[in-house]
């Protein structure tokens, strides 16, 4: 029915609207959410003190800019960012702020480490097995089948992508591993599942 469809499109936008108004009208849960330390890190920064979360990562983020700019197409390699962010802050490219070994961003640890190939690497990685999940999605979907695997999929792979944003993910061997297990079984999942859909196709 669609103007039941609509009422509960309707309801539902209103049920996060409201969880978005008590989510940041709450000082608990905007502390425990990090909101008013970010609120804080942002005023520091307009200061220009980047001794903070938010402006750590900013100048590091920065940092893998430059480095992406000077080593457009290979990068600087693997461990070199630590010595590049000391570096850039003595010339006084980058504001005095924390030290990392990486800068806390899968993106711009692909541009910094391996420039534009190893971005498309990246890309691929993530690209490729969304894509895989979304036509399983539309397959078991046309079959009037249930599309909770894919939907995991899918979910696994934007979930990298988006914490990636702030931290590198792909960088660290127990999140790259599980990242290649999940994408593995769900993959796995969805095979079975389409070989159940089709009885007869395992005698063919």
């Amino acid at each position: 029915d669609p103007t039941l469809r609509k009422k509960m499109q309707a309801v539902l936008v209103g049920v996060v609207l409201l969880c978005v108004v008590v989510l940041t009208s709450s000082p608990t849960i905007r502390d425990k959410l990090r909101i008013t330390e970010a609120q804080t890190d942002l005023q520091q920064i307009a200061q220009g003190n980047y001794m903070s979360s938010l402006g750590a990562r900013a100048a590091m983020w920065k940092t893998a800019w430059l480095i992406f700019e000077d080593h457009p197409l290979l990068g600087i390699g693997s461990g070199r960012f630590e010595a590049e962010i000391v570096h850039r802050i003595e010339v006084g490219q980058i504001p005095p702020t924390e030290i990392y070994n990486q800068p806390h961003s899968d993106v711009m640890h692909a541009l910094s480490s391996g420039g534009v190939l190893k971005l498309i690497a990246y890309l691929g990685i993530l690209l490729a097995p969304f894509a895989f999940f979304f036509q399983q999605f539309k397959r078991v979907r046309s079959e009037g089948g249930q599309s909770v695997m894919p939907i995991l999929g899918m979910q696994v792979v934007a979930a990298y992508f988006l914490t990636g944003l702030t931290n590198s993910n792909l960088d660290l061997q127990i999140y790259s591993v599980t990242y290649a297990v999940l994408v593995c079984v769900l993959a796995r999942l969805c095979g079975d599942s389409a070989q159940a859909g089709h009885p007869g196709s395992e005698g063919q």
